[in-house]
């Protein structure tokens, strides 16, 4: 699979013929943190997931999707389905 999505061994896109980065992420740290991110191996990361190759595209044209950020506390947040508290013995 050839994608042309610039950058060279220098650049912050270290790409080579086989290799480059994966994970790309932005993080704006304001009172209220934005960030952005994107990783072409699908929300799990596993290769045998026929989802892997999903984000690929948006990934080799440099795009990004806006991650979500929560405080210690943000439990009431629609996007948080569990919450997993570890207890010492």
């Amino acid at each position: 699979l050839h994608l042309n999505n610039g950058g060279s061994s220098y650049s912050v896109n270290a790409t080579k013929a086989t290799h480059g980065p994966s994970w790309r992420m932005i993080v704006h740290l304001a009172p209220e943190t934005e960030a952005y991110g994107i990783y072409p191996g699908g929300q799990s990361g596993n290769p045998g997931s026929k989802y892997y190759d999903d984000c690929i595209d948006s990934w080799s044209k440099g795009d990004y999707y806006t991650l979500l950020v929560l405080k210690k506390n943000d439990f009431g947040n629609e996007h948080v389905k569990w919450k997993m508290t570890f207890v010492k013995n």
